[in-house]
């Protein structure tokens, strides 16, 4: 997998979070020693933006997001970011009532004409334990490159598993 290149990122200095494309690019802190930059010490207290946590995502999307993409990339992580201690600790804790609000309404904002966001949206209606509408979803036409996600996601689905599971490829 490729490294992560977050959209929304948090503010180590104040702890705001911000999304990277509005912000002024102002200068380079890193260079090579054979290059090192005669400016860097105006930066000499930069660091490097963080990621932010479910509660950071959670605070700024209660203070409102226009953009419906925007919306839309902050609800993703917040569904990554409930999942991930899940993931980590092996343990199948259901989704709180926050999680469960936020991928409702996740699953709005996807676009079933789009093959990734039709198994997406499969996965989280799983997830929500909608299974009849997740399986309708995945009953459609999918590209060879997808089938095993699509059959691992079916299968999960079948079992009536709701928590979040690894996805192991054969």
């Amino acid at each position: 997998m490729l490294p992560d290149q977050p959209w929304l990122v948090k503010c180590q200095h104040c702890g705001t979070l911000v999304w990277i494309d509005e912000q002024r690019q102002v200068g380079e802190t890193y260079q090579p020693q054979s290059l090192k930059n005669r400016d860097a010490d105006k930066f000499a207290d930069a660091r490097p933006a963080s990621t932010p946590t479910l509660q950071d995502y959670a605070g700024f999307l209660k203070a409102g997001v226009s953009d419906k993409q925007k919306e839309r990339y902050v609800r993703l992580r917040i569904w990554w970011a409930g999942n991930d201690p899940r993931r980590e600790s092996g343990q199948s804790t259901p989704l709180d009532s926050f999680e469960t609000e936020n991928l409702r309404a996740f699953v709005m904002l996807l676009d079933e004409a789009e093959i990734n966001d039709r198994i997406m949206k499969a996965e989280a209606l799983r997830e929500l334990g909608e299974f009849t509408n997740a399986q309708k979803l995945l009953a459609t036409e999918i590209d060879d490159e997808l089938i095993q996600v699509v059959s691992i996601i079916r299968n999960l689905n079948q079992m009536g598993i709701t928590t979040v599971a690894e996805m192991k490829f054969g």
